[in-house]
């Protein structure tokens, strides 16, 4: 077994060490109340009034038993069976009656406490009207399980019908007076046992037992006669009323168990003859002292609850009363701070309007809606040029009637009630001495406040309109120089175009002349002669393919975009299928990566990746490898495709003229072309709002970029 198996184990056996003994106390404590209740209040004492097998006015065990089970736990029931059953053993009872008799004492404190769980539900089961009831439903019926066992076991009783039922009803009286009397007593002394008198309160205690005591043996010690003692009892229950009214429900129940205490004293007197007026009728003595007794505790009871509702009551009150006069307090305060704060935050806000510098205007709205002028700064006499101090007191359309037939007032007037905003950025004003426009913003600066600022923007006003004029005028001259450039573009085209043409029909004549010699007369001409018509055949050649080249570079400016969706992978690739047989002939690597679409004319974006491809595998023919990457690189905005190569490359300070018409950065020896496909390529780029740059180095290969805007674009 592990330790802690070992503790547990030995913390239940001292539990279950702990409940025994604690049922062997209460069986003592039980026994020995038992005892003491037969011994003065049902043997001895009682004979006077009645015969001494009847039971006593009440059974106290009955209270121990109930308070105990309720303070500790019913687990403990066990030792009220076993203090009930020696009681029985003690005065000579058969096994089975004592056993029937003390069943029925533990039935009755199990029954009264689980109806006092439920019914009650309070930890004090007398604390008010409505859990008090409840405690007599649970007593009730507790008494009479009790009582039914004390008949059902008493063979006595069972003979005689008459009897059996004035026994029953006897003893229901005897536990049900005592549940009514001691339990409340144990229990509420139980939960406070602090007494917390002051000296007066001391006295008044003692001069209400010593009332209570002279009134009890008036009416119970044959001080008058007995025909006037009858009705009197029940005059002690206006003591209760004054300990109810003084005190607290702990001493409103104590009273009426002292008094309990003192009648049933005074009427079970030592005298064979009793005393009191229930001891005049031997036949139902006990049955009146039982009514008295019940009457009395149920009173104490219900004036107990009702004076601890009102003194939890007057609690809740002041309670209520302490937290209003906090939050009252507390409110008193934060107004007084928000009063301070406020009439600080208007000296700050004079204090700024004061020092500002633009002109303010303060109004304040009174009881007929009308707008008095009642505050300026420094500013504003200085910007309208008036003394402000003549306007005090004056409404606004006294002040400035030029507004009079405007909607400022009711503006300000709105903004004083309501707390709105409003600005205006041109707001003219032409009356005597205060002339032009003012830029005004309005704003509510307390109660029924408000406060306006304003600037004088004339001559800013006179500024932008002579600001607009010029760019009216710069406009219009962009435009006629715009026309004129268009105009003159169109000229230059035209004439390209007319001289490209033109140059076209020589250079024909000229390249088959040269033929014709070479070919039909080359016996008759000398070798130099041969070789200098092979040159001037070729460059009539070359200069036919610049003429070829100029003429696709002009119509391509002409020529309508068409913007449509562009496949750009499907277009790389077909210009790679033109370069194809070259590409076999060679070990060229061509690596594509993924090229997003985009938008643009397709003719001419199939352009630029021919010409671009074309130059990289032009310029990779020295290379034993050549590498060509097709790719494109993803940024904001704009989507950015490029064409790699490792060839030879080029300086960076040349970079400006690699999209110039006819500029080349090779040799024409080395390498074949014109130097306009790079400026075709700029310009298709360009008509698509795009971008075209380069990066390269000598002999470690070049790069060319371009982008294109995500968005579908339209020609300008």
């Amino acid at each position: 077994m592990s330790v802690k198996e070992k503790s547990k184990t030995s913390l239940i056996g001292q539990s279950a060490q702990r409940l025994i003994l604690n049922a062997l106390l209460l069986a003592v404590a039980y026994l020995f109340l038992a005892q003491f209740n037969w011994q003065f209040a049902g043997r001895f004492s009682w004979q006077a009034v009645a015969p001494p097998s009847q039971p006593g006015p009440l059974w106290l065990p009955a209270s121990l038993a109930l308070a105990s089970l309720y303070l500790w736990g019913i687990r403990l029931w066990p030792g009220v069976w076993l203090g009930a059953f020696l009681f029985r053993l003690m005065h000579e009872q058969p096994i089975l009656e004592a056993l029937g008799v003390s069943s029925g004492s533990v039935l009755e404190a199990l029954l009264a406490l689980w109806l006092l769980q439920r019914l009650s539900k309070r930890p004090n089961p007398f604390a008010t009207v409505r859990s008090l009831a409840g405690y007599f439903c649970a007593i009730g019926s507790g008494a009479l399980v009790a009582a039914t066992f004390q008949v059902i076991f008493n063979p006595p009783a069972v003979l005689d019908g008459l009897a059996l039922a004035q026994r029953w009803w006897e003893w229901w009286l005897s536990d049900l007076t005592s549940l009514l009397l001691a339990a409340p007593v144990i229990l509420v002394w139980w939960n406070e046992m602090r007494l917390g008198w002051v000296r007066s309160r001391c006295i008044e205690v003692t001069l209400m037992l010593l009332v209570s005591l002279i009134m009890i043996l008036a009416i119970f010690g044959n001080w008058l006669p007995n025909d006037m003692t009858q009705p009197l009892p029940y005059l002690t229950l206006v003591l209760l009323g004054w300990s109810a009214a003084r005190f607290r429900q702990r001493e409103v129940i104590t009273s009426a168990a002292v008094i309990a205490a003192i009648v049933i004293g005074a009427t079970l007197s030592a005298d064979s003859q009793g005393q009191g007026p229930f001891s005049l009728n031997p036949g139902h003595a006990l049955l009146q002292l039982q009514i008295y007794l019940a009457t009395l505790a149920i009173t104490s009871l219900v004036m107990g609850a009702i004076a601890n509702e009102r003194r939890e009551a007057w609690k809740a009150f002041q309670r209520l009363n302490r937290e209003l006069e906090y939050h009252i307090q507390e409110r008193t305060n934060s107004l007084e701070q928000s009063r301070a704060g406020l009439r600080e935050n208007e000296n700050l806000l004079q204090a700024i309007i004061d020092a500002a510098p633009f002109g303010a205007h303060s109004y304040e709205r009174d009881r007929n809606n009308q707008l008095v002028f009642i505050g300026y700064n420094r500013a504003a006499d200085q910007i309208l040029g008036v003394d402000h101090s003549a306007y005090i007191g004056k409404t606004i359309e006294q002040a400035f009637p030029a507004l009079a037939n405007t909607p400022i007032p009711d503006i300000y007037r709105r903004i004083a009630a309501n707390g709105e905003s409003y600005e205006d950025e041109q707001v003219s004003y032409n009356e005597g001495q205060i002339q032009g426009a003012f830029d005004i913003h309005a704003f509510q600066t307390g109660a029924n406040r408000m406060t306006v600022f304003f600037r004088d923007i004339t001559e800013r006003k006179k500024a932008d309109e002579q600001i607009r004029r010029i760019n009216d005028e710069l406009e219009q001259r962009v435009n006629e120089r715009t026309v004129m450039l268009e105009a003159s573009t169109r000229e230059l085209e035209a004439f390209s175009y007319a001289v490209s043409h033109d140059l076209r029909a020589p250079l024909r004549a000229l390249n088959g002349f040269s033929y014709i010699l070479l070919h039909d007369h080359a016996a008759q001409l000398p070798p130099e002669a041969r070789r200098y018509l092979d040159v001037i055949r070729q460059n009539a050649q070359y200069m036919g393919q610049l003429i070829d080249d100029l003429l696709n570079f002009v119509s391509m400016g002409r020529q309508p975009l068409t913007i449509q969706q562009v496949n750009m992978t499907s277009l790389a690739n077909q210009a790679v299928d033109c370069f194809r047989l070259e590409i076999e002939g060679r070990q060229i690597q061509v690596q594509m990566g993924a090229l997003p679409n985009c938008s643009g004319d397709p003719d001419l974006i199939y352009q630029v990746w021919f010409n671009l491809i074309s130059n990289a595998v032009k310029f990779t023919r020295q290379r034993v490898t050549a590498r060509i990457e097709i790719g494109c690189i993803e940024s904001p905005g704009e989507q950015t495709y490029f064409v790699r190569d490792n060839g030879i490359g080029f300086d960076m300070k040349y970079v400006n003229k690699l999209f110039g018409v006819f500029q080349r950065l090779h040799r024409v020896e080395d390498y074949e072309g014109t130097g306009v496909g790079l400026a075709m390529v700029q310009r298709i780029i360009r008509r698509h709002h795009g971008r075209i740059w380069a990066e390269s180095a000598p002999e470690q290969g070049a790069t060319l970029f371009f982008s294109l805007p995500r968005t579908p674009i339209k020609e300008v």
